[in-house]
């Protein structure tokens, strides 16, 4: 392989690498224009409970997403295999969310979970298998069918809350968070 070769490799699998971190900044922020970015327009997500094209996806986080409190996504061992204009990508994911305990739609996807009706901490471990696809030259990489394979969730009360000093910034769920602010 040439040098350009390479070089052209590595640039794809940033590229993305970049749009599976976006996906995950535009569901913790509730940026749906971000997270509708990462897939191409007639893509196909296999959520669990959603799967169909990408606006039914965006219409489902949207409703879910009403009563999460705070989101937060983390990404890693990513593997990117790219053939042509097709690439493979497999990431590993932990979630962390913030479950108002009234939220039907966050617990009916996951049958037994029993709960009080407080607020919940909820973590989740699983991994992203992605098929992405450049489909016009220098075009962008964009997820064409992601599956989303869940390895364990858990549910735990928010007893021991600790408050957050007036000094910090504080998260937030729309594009007031100070990642905006630039």
């Amino acid at each position: 392989m040439s040098t350009n070769n390479r070089v052209q490799l590595l640039l794809d699998k940033d590229e993305i690498r970049d749009r599976i971190y976006s996906f995950c900044r535009g569901v913790d922020r509730r940026d749906w224009n971000l997270v509708r970015s990462a897939y191409h327009a007639d893509g196909i997500d296999d959520h669990g409970p959603y799967n169909g094209d990408v606006d039914g996806m965006i219409a489902w986080m949207t409703e879910r997403h009403a009563t999460v409190k705070s989101s937060m996504h983390h990404i890693g061992n990513v593997l990117v295999e790219v053939d042509g204009d097709v690439a493979y990508a497999e990431s590993y994911y932990l979630a962390y969310q913030r479950i108002d305990g009234s939220s039907s739609l966050s617990f009916a996807m996951f049958p037994g979970t029993e709960h009080d009706g407080s607020d919940v901490n909820m973590r989740a471990q699983g991994r992203y298998i992605d098929r992405f696809e450049r489909r016009s030259a220098g075009g962008p990489w964009k997820i064409a069918h992601r599956t989303v394979v869940a390895d364990a969730a858990q549910f735990e009360p928010t007893t021991h809350d600790m408050p957050i000093d007036v000094g910090w910034n504080s998260a937030r769920r729309d594009r007031t968070d100070a990642v905006y602010n630039r």
